[in-house]
């Protein structure tokens, strides 16, 4: 099919609307992902180097209209391997990062590329902003996260090395 062309079918249509979603998604790196569409299943095979892109592939494929299911079998391949201590170090800055969100930063462990996420937040959405955070870190297999969800959990003050002291606000 060329540029110019309308898909003849659901599935050519699905899968023209899948390939430039999957392409224009900036958190995506496509070159390796490769897409089938049959009975409007959607089948995404390759790699990537995050598990964020194994999710926002399958979240894009979802979103496509006429896609009955999508079934990942996106792989995690970093370009490198990256020690457990790499990991953790990237992801403790990256969790400071995040300091508009979270109210305590959790603690986390990272053992063979698969970090475990401990702590205590106020709030659902600082709790997948955590998960998401160490999903988008190169070198994570998977994500076990922990962090417990407690609306009466107090507000602390947050410092950050080098950074401003940061108050969270009282409710």
């Amino acid at each position: 099919m060329t540029p110019l062309q309308f898909p003849d079918t659901a599935d050519e249509r699905i899968l023209c609307d899948l390939m430039r979603q999957i392409t224009w998604q900036s958190d995506i790196d496509a070159r390796h992902i490769r897409v089938e569409v049959r009975d409007g299943i959607v089948y995404l095979r390759g790699s990537v180097q995050t598990c964020i892109e194994v999710v926002e592939a399958d979240h894009a494929a979802q979103a496509v209209y006429g896609v009955n299911r999508v079934v990942n079998h996106l792989e995690v391949l970093a370009d490198r391997h990256r020690a457990d201590h790499e990991i953790a170090r990237e992801l403790a800055a990256a969790l400071r990062n995040t300091t508009s969100v979270l109210d305590h930063l959790p603690t986390h462990t990272v053992v063979d590329g698969v970090v475990t996420l401990h702590g205590v937040c106020r709030w659902e959405f600082q709790r997948l902003c955590a998960e998401r955070t160490a999903l988008s870190i190169i070198g994570v297999q998977s994500v076990v996260n922990r962090i417990a969800v407690d609306p009466n959990a107090r507000p602390s003050v947050l410092s950050v090395p080098n950074g401003p002291c940061l108050v969270g606000k009282a409710s």
